[in-house]
């Protein structure tokens, strides 16, 4: 049985049998994928910027016409 084969029951035995339950481990899911993304972004702005050529010029639209 594949990941998108899951019933709605399945999904709720998995994250509890109480409203309670279930949602504080929802809650906990989403806090974790906040944090990978949140953790992404901050890699991402960390690394050095891409080099600049100043050869490469891009052409200005008012001057082609």
């Amino acid at each position: 049985m594949s990941r998108m084969d899951t019933t709605t029951q399945d999904l709720f035995l998995r994250l509890g049998t109480t409203s309670i339950s279930r949602s504080s481990r929802a809650d906990a899911l989403f806090r974790r994928l906040r944090d990978q993304e949140e953790a992404q972004v901050n890699e991402q702005l960390m690394r050095a910027p891409a080099k600049i050529s100043l050869n490469e010029q891009t052409p200005n639209p008012s001057e082609q016409k």
